[in-house]
């Protein structure tokens, strides 16, 4: 190939490493060799760094997706453990009530009593 092109360019120590460490048989080669390979290979970095940009953003989508389950699923935490609380509050007013309607005198409750199963459900822990 016919070299007509002549120039004088200063470049630092880094790429001088660069251009070294490159295939070719003289610095005048290597230069040529690194600029072709780089041309040449630029479409191909551009369109994997468009593949990789879309697939980021997908999982970028998947990401929020799951956040946005979790803090669902957090809510739903926070709900049963209310709802645990109120149910052993409701308990002990239950058993609270029970106890004061079997010590009114005159009323009997048969066979009712506050630690009866069938009318306190177990609480949760």
């Amino acid at each position: 190939m016919k070299k007509d092109n002549i120039r004088s360019f200063r470049f630092s120590d880094d790429v001088l490493k660069i251009l070294e460490d490159f295939e070719g048989t003289n610095l005048n080669d290597k230069f040529n060799k690194i600029v072709r390979y780089c041309f040449m290979e630029r479409p191909e970095i551009e369109k994997r760094l468009s593949e990789l940009n879309a697939e980021l953003k997908e999982k970028y989508k998947r990401l929020l997706d799951v956040r946005k389950q979790l803090n669902q699923l957090a809510e739903i935490g926070y709900q049963v453990t209310d709802i645990e609380k109120r149910l052993a509050e409701l308990e002990l007013t239950s058993r609270y009530l029970l106890d004061g309607v079997d010590a009114l005198p005159g009323i009997e409750t048969p066979g009712v009593h506050y630690d009866d199963p069938k009318l306190i459900a177990p609480v949760c822990n």
